[in-house]
This record gives structure tokens, sequence and C-alpha cells, in this order.
């Protein structure tokens, strides 16, 4: 309804509006390159009109691959998740995310992680695994180019207990390790601050240089290349830009 002091409250119909993006620049869609070793980038921002308008939700679909995953050498990747307690954001009215509620930390993890595995198994030859961890490793899946057997424990998630990123990325370099093909990638999902070592209970500190060094072995050693995606406000952007 519209109300007006004079004329009273008015029935004002509702119209749907289809989606729009507007880029700073006029745009509708933007492509941004980023260099081998990643880096950050504030140059693309999209225009939120205000006038007369309330802003009920707003958010930003962000799709691409690393550039090792879209050229033409076969990949061995895995996808390591971070299924503790603080992935379950609440945010089904019950209180606990429920499947296909969203947005909602865990669930956006598995649709962005089912599209994952899509993405890399169209190409031939490429094969995937996981790796979810909480206060310790969950389960992982060794390599493989079964979408169904990959989706069906990505399905598995549930979201309690601590953050151990370096449990997660020790699983990943085990599972894609094993891997024959020429490149090896992970991809790293994480929404908060490690918070759990290896061995067990460890200060915040402790753990996230635990992770960074766990990050390093994977490359020093195996030649695995970490790619990370941080979940909500609250997640250390710092510790995943050095991982």
């Amino acid at each position: 309804q519209y109300c007006d002091p004079y004329e009273g409250c008015l029935d004002v119909p509702c119209v749907d509006q289809p989606d729009i993006t507007i880029f700073s620049d006029g745009s509708s869609d933007r492509t941004v390159e980023f260099p081998d070793g990643g880096t950050s980038n504030d140059s693309v921002k999209v225009r939120i009109p205000y006038d007369n308008l309330e802003i009920l939700t707003a958010s930003v679909d962000l799709t691409g691959l690393p550039k090792s995953l879209t050229g033409d050498k076969t990949v061995d990747a895995v996808v390591v998740n971070d299924v503790s307690g603080s992935m379950d954001d609440n945010c089904g009215p019950d209180g606990k995310a429920q499947p296909g509620e969203t947005p909602c930390k865990i669930n956006d993890m598995k649709d962005a992680t089912n599209e994952f595995i899509d993405t890399v198994l169209d190409f031939p030859d490429n094969v995937m695994g996981l790796a979810s961890y909480s206060t310790w490793v969950v389960n992982w899946t060794e390599l493989t180019d079964d979408v169904a057997e990959l989706k069906d424990q990505v399905s598995t998630y549930d979201a309690q207990g601590k953050t151990c990123v370096s449990c997660g990325i020790n699983k990943g370099i085990d599972v894609v390790s094993a891997g024959t093909n020429e490149v090896r990638a992970m991809l790293l999902m994480t929404d908060g601050n490690a918070n759990r070592c290896l061995s067990g209970s460890c200060n915040v500190g402790e753990a996230k240089d635990e992770a960074i060094t766990e990050a390093q072995r994977a490359y020093d050693d195996f030649g695995i290349n970490i790619y990370t995606v941080a979940f909500g406000d609250d997640a250390d952007v710092d510790v995943m830009q050095t991982i």
C-alpha cells in the first residue's frame, strides 16, 4: 500500500521485475583475469539503484575456473570442504540448514562443489576427489570420473565441529597426489578461522600457521596448486589469500 496523509492508503499492485546487473561502466557483464598465484581486484563495481527503492536482497554470482583447468592439459583435482559447525549459519526457519535452503553457507558450498564437479569432469580424462573436514577429517572420496558418486558424497555433508583447515589440506594432498595427470589442483573452501591442528587442540595462531605450512608443502612436494573460496564476512581472507 501507498499511504498519504491527505488521501489515505491506496493499494498499489506489485509488478515483477527482471534480474538486472549493471556494472559501474554501464555493462551487464564483466570478465576479470587474475595472474597465476592470485591477487585482488577492486575495479569491478556493481551499480545498485536506491532512489525510491527498498533493497530486500542483493547477491553476486561469480563464475570461472583457474587457468590451469581450462587448457588442454588433463587434471587431477580435489575439492576440500569445510563442514564445521559455523557452516550452518541458521538460515532456515527452524534455525538449521535444510536441503535446498539458500542463501546458506553449507548449501551454497554443496551447490558450488556440484557445479565444479560438472565443469571439471566435462573434460575427457580429468578425475576428481573430495575431502571434508571439521574438528578432523570427516570423509573423503578417491579420484574418480564418476559424477554420481561424487555428488552422493557431497549430499551427506552436515555442519558440526571445529575448523581444522590443515586436516583438510593434508587429506586433500593424499587424495590428489595419487593421480597421474599433468596438472594437480586443490580447491579449498571455508567460512571461518582455523582453530584446530593435525595433532588436536591448539591456539588459533598455530592452526593458521599449520594450514599455511601444509599448503606450501602441497605445492613444494607435490606440485599441487591450491585455490581458495571464503564464505561469509567473518572468513579469514588474509590466510586464504596466503594459502
